[in-house]
């Protein structure tokens, strides 16, 4: 299996314009960033930042639960090594994130955990450290629709779902247990969505192989969602050293201490930054991902009822719904003795979460998708309150799998990859204007100048008689516009019905690229392609891609 890999520009495969402008254009964006992540000198600069202020004594408390954990998890002797490693003095981490998803939810968090290993191998080369990849499960997050299901494609996108109770739903994930059974279930859904391969004993033998770790690690009742997928993501990437983190480690709730008491301490401030930065951000022109919760604190708590914001009333107190049957109201020293005495049920947000990992590791890096770029984008003042800085924020590999099918019926029709529109029915018509053999709009243009022109003549024959027929002409030039614009599609779908290959070789494409209009990435799962290519296609994309390449990734599959 080879690969050609091939850079994009093209504006649909970029998130938004501040993702675009952050990876061509970083200047724009560079004051609410610490560090400049297209400079390796910026890197070294971070790495003495951390000599001088990380306390070791944090990782040295962190390791041995990060050990247990990730050794329950079935990981590969070299894990194991690299978490030992992280007590040195001279050691540090890269870290990427992603809630869970079933199996490993969608592409691009393969593609977040290939950049992971494969900049932390670079890094560690050219800036003669130690650096360990990390992988945050942010378990404490709770969008069970994002996480229940996949897609597989099967000429349609084919939904598998794992089946998550009602009273389940509203928990952050590490809290929503699930019988063995219903992990059984979800892995015969996905066999029986893939076709018969060579390939797929092996996923069968892997997914089981899965079930056997959870089991053997105590977890016969049932285990997490989240649980689930930082197996998954251990055994997949077992060869490369990767560490799983998760938040639900004890030794991090206890962290998380004083992460909240922070946070409560410092919310008007914290807010008030966040609201100028988004300020600033959309008077460049740019769009707000972090949208603020007025009058709530940045963590949660997870109640009988769910995970439970904690909103501030007028008077000052904190409410929380579902915590107490006889009070949802509390004060400051009430509900500092609440958050101690349930400290493993909280859960910090997209404000906090990021302050806590660059805390507790001695974190070079982020390796971050669109939409968290833009989340920080918005919280740089939020670690100087805190008294640390925020790492260097690299783009992760952002790409599009290219089968040999796919590539066929793109040269067919001579449709090249930059000029990929975002609408299916809009690119055919483009392609079939192009096809036509004449200029489609110079043919109408021309024929609505010269039925213009002859109703202009006429209209001056009538006036010379002293006729008034301007209405009747006004209504024949708004017809005329209408119909014009009518033949302008029948020639084109005339045409299309005579080339009917096009608008099928379109559908094909788009259904695999775009599927539902969506980029690939965000769509479909890694194990459609596992199926097809065998374990070895996660490799040989990390061994094709050059990780401090940006642009997004047309991927051909030879």
């Amino acid at each position: 299996m080879n690969f050609n890999v091939i850079g994009l520009k093209n504006n649909i495969f970029y998130y938004s314009n501040l993702y675009r402008d952050y990876v061509f254009e970083f200047d724009k964006l560079s004051n609410f960033f610490s560090y400049d992540y297209r400079s390796l000198d910026q890197y070294k600069t971070r790495i003495d930042f951390l000599k001088k202020t990380y306390d070791k004594d944090i990782i040295d408390n962190l390791c041995d639960e990060l050990y247990e954990y990730n050794h329950l998890l079935g990981c590969g002797k070299k894990t194991l090594e690299n978490i030992n490693i992280l007590k040195n003095e001279d050691s540090f981490t890269l870290v990427a994130g992603q809630q869970p998803g079933i199996f490993s939810g969608p592409l691009y968090t393969i593609y977040k955990a290939i950049s992971l290993v494969s900049l932390s191998a670079l890094l560690s080369e050219k800036l003669n450290v130690k650096i360990t990849p990390v992988f945050w499960n942010a378990s404490e997050d709770n969008d069970i629709d994002e996480v229940k299901s996949i897609n597989i494609p099967s000429g349609t996108l084919e939904k598998i779902s794992i089946d998550i109770p009602e009273y389940l739903s509203r928990l952050s994930f590490s809290k929503v247990i699930l019988p063995v059974d219903e992990y059984e279930n979800l892995v015969r859904k996905l066999l029986d969505s893939l076709q018969a391969t060579e390939y797929k004993k092996e996923i069968e033998k892997f997914l089981n192989r899965i079930l056997d770790i959870m089991m053997n690690a105590g977890k016969n009742d049932g285990f997490s969602v989240s649980r689930f997928f930082s197996a998954i993501l251990c055994q997949l990437f077992s060869d490369y050293g990767l560490v799983i983190i998760d938040p639900e480690l004890s030794v991090l709730k206890k962290f998380s201490r004083k992460i909240i008491e922070f946070d409560i301490s410092k919310q008007s401030e914290i807010h008030g930054s966040i609201d100028f930065n988004s300020r600033e951000l959309a008077a460049l022109g740019y769009h707000n991902q972090l949208n603020l919760l007025r009058d709530h604190l940045d963590f949660f708590l997870n109640t009988k009822n769910g995970r439970e914001k904690i909103r501030i009333n007028e008077k000052g107190n904190y409410c929380i719904q579902g915590y107490d049957s006889k009070k949802n109201e509390f004060s400051l020293n009430e509900l500092k003795d609440v958050l101690l005495k349930n400290i493993s049920d909280t859960a910090l947000n997209v404000i906090t979460r990021p302050v806590l990992q660059d805390w507790v590791l001695p974190n070079i890096a982020t390796v971050c998708g669109p939409g968290e770029i833009s989340y920080f984008a918005q919280i740089k003042d939020i670690y100087t309150f805190f008294g640390i800085e925020m790492p260097v924020i690299i783009p992760r590999l952002s790409a599009t799998l290219i089968e040999k099918k796919i590539k066929e019926s793109m040269q067919k029709i001579k449709l090249d990859y930059e000029s990929l529109e975002l609408f299916p029915d809009r690119q055919a018509r483009t392609m079939l204007k192009n096809m036509i053999g004449f200029d489609i709009n110079s043919f109408l243009l021309g024929l609505e100048n010269e039925v213009s022109g002859l109703i202009g003549d006429k209209k001056k024959i009538l006036k010379k008689h002293d006729i008034d027929g301007e209405n009747s002409f006004n209504r024949i030039e708004n017809n005329l516009k209408k119909e014009i614009e009518i033949l302008g599609k029948r020639i084109i779908s005339g045409y299309g019905r005579k080339n009917t290959y096009v608008a099928d070789s379109i559908n094909k494409i788009y259904n695999n690229l775009l599927p539902e209009k969506n980029l690939q990435e965000r769509s479909v799962n890694i194990f459609d392609y596992i199926n097809r290519y065998g374990f070895q296609i996660i490799n040989g994309i990390k061994e094709n891609i050059n990780p401090f390449d940006f642009n997004h990734k047309f991927i051909e599959i030879m």
